[in-house]
């Protein structure tokens, strides 16, 4: 019986490793250097997609559907590139901060919040970019972040920032695409802010993280005290909460879907219950995949450097040549 039960879990194991033939596509500092990487879904044959030989760019946004583009942040600025890392154009937003953008299940428009200041007023809205004509067209007033784009193109998630614990509070929203029938997801935390969450490709579930902090008054300030982090997945029909077992040292850097599964990347060892230490001082961040049956964790990547900004597609459509290092 021990034999059989053992054998099972070899071959669950396994299949855990070659299962989904995804490729995951993310931003890494290495050296002091930022790039734009690609690897499978089980860690092997990475690539470099793009460097501009740059401390801070280019960041990776976000993957279109289809596997042609790649959102990002480059020295340019906010903009768009063929998913081989060639044919960089730049986005027509200007004198504005462009918050996660986010693309339309055609692959066609982008949806993000914008932060810009007019006439001496700070202003906030949701808009969408038609890529292609450079439209651009203001759907809310709302103050959000993180807004994801439904797979069905009928709604938006986003996160609002407020006060935890209050009513209006630092927790996830629904909104139509048109800006109307504005509804809270859920009720937010007690402690820190809900944010960034992603649509599953069913647009059945939400994952998202509770990001735990507080404020004390230190010596000379009042300090930010990271409490740690949580992974969550929120099923929108039954109403259900689930919280992923990610050890309590974990500082989360970025997490999204890995088809039915999840990714994230995390500095270990944590100095949780302090004020924050900067973040070259708290190592590496690596990859991990999170198998959402077993609830086992893998380690992708294994390197000194910081990966982040996680996306992934499908190997089926991302069809692009990964021959190396572009410029």
């Amino acid at each position: 019986m021990y034999k059989r039960i053992g054998l099972f879990c070899i071959l669950l194991f396994l299949l855990f490793i070659i299962s989904l033939e995804a490729r995951i596509i993310f931003s890494s500092l290495r050296d002091g250097i930022y790039g734009i990487y690609t690897i499978r879904d089980n860690g092997s044959g990475e690539k470099l997609l793009l460097s501009e030989d740059s401390p801070r760019f280019p960041f990776l946004d976000s993957i279109s559907p289809n596997g042609k583009l790649l959102a990002l942040l480059s020295k340019k600025g906010f903009s768009i590139m063929d998913s081989d890392g060639t044919n960089l154009r730049v986005l027509p937003v200007t004198k504005a901060i462009v918050n996660r953008m986010s693309f339309s299940p055609d692959s066609g428009s982008l949806l993000f919040s914008l932060f810009r200041n007019v006439i001496g007023k700070d202003r906030t809205s949701i808009v969408i970019l038609d890529i292609e004509t450079g439209n651009l067209e203001e759907i809310s007033k709302e103050n959000a972040f993180f807004c994801d784009w439904s797979p069905d193109g009928k709604r938006i998630v986003y996160s609002k920032p407020g006060i935890a614990g209050e009513e209006k509070g630092p927790t996830i929203w629904l909104m139509d695409i048109d800006g109307s029938d504005i509804n809270k997801l859920l009720e937010g935390p007690l402690v820190g802010a809900y944010v960034n969450p992603r649509w599953s490709l069913d647009g059945r579930q939400v994952l998202f993280a509770h990001r735990k902090y507080t404020w004390r008054a230190g010596d000379k300030a009042i300090n930010f005290i990271p409490l740690g982090w949580d992974i969550l997945v929120y099923n929108i029909f039954d109403k259900n909460l689930r919280k992923l077992f990610i050890p309590e040292d974990y500082y989360i850097v970025s997490f999204t879907w890995l088809d039915d599964n999840v990714i994230f990347s995390a500095y270990t060892d944590y100095p949780f219950d302090r004020p924050q230490i900067p973040f070259e001082e708290a190592g590496s961040a690596n990859i991990y995949r999170y198998d959402l049956l077993s609830n086992w964790i893998i380690q992708l990547t294994h390197h000194e450097g910081v990966d982040g900004a996680l996306n992934w597609i499908d190997d089926d459509i991302l069809d692009v040549s990964l021959d190396g290092k572009k410029k």
